[in-house]
């Protein structure tokens, strides 16, 4: 089940800024183990708590996620829904090449800006 990371924000992982430079506020989601049918509400949650705190960006570490299917994938789909329209910026970090694929194959990989952490 995907768990948020109690840590909180991570200023020093922070997505690169827009172009205007007007993000101030980013938070940081950590997502682990299998999003699918049975994790999907809650990862929904997870991703969509930071708008309450006004966020501009939505930073999700994907780096612990195993598995992402269809029925995750509507957990993404709820905080495109509220975050697109807020102007949030939305990046997902370190996901697996296998969850990529789901993102993509669902359609979802063109509302996120992708970052891979340099080891």
């Amino acid at each position: 089940m995907p768990n948020a990371d109690p840590q909180g924000p991570h200023p020093e992982n922070d997505p690169p800024a827009a172009p205007n430079g007007s993000i101030q506020r980013v938070a940081t989601v950590r997502l682990v183990g299998e999003i699918d049918s049975r994790a999907a509400d809650r990862a929904a949650a997870q991703l969509r708590a930071p708008l309450s705190n006004n966020a501009d960006a939505i930073d999700i570490d994907m780096s612990g996620v195993t598995y992402l299917n269809a029925a995750g994938g509507h957990a993404f789909v709820s905080l495109i829904g509220a975050a697109v329209p807020a102007g949030v910026r939305l990046v997902i970090r370190d996901a697996s090449p296998l969850v990529r694929s789901a993102l993509h194959t669902l359609g979802l990989d063109r509302f996120f800006t992708y970052v891979v952490r340099a080891d």
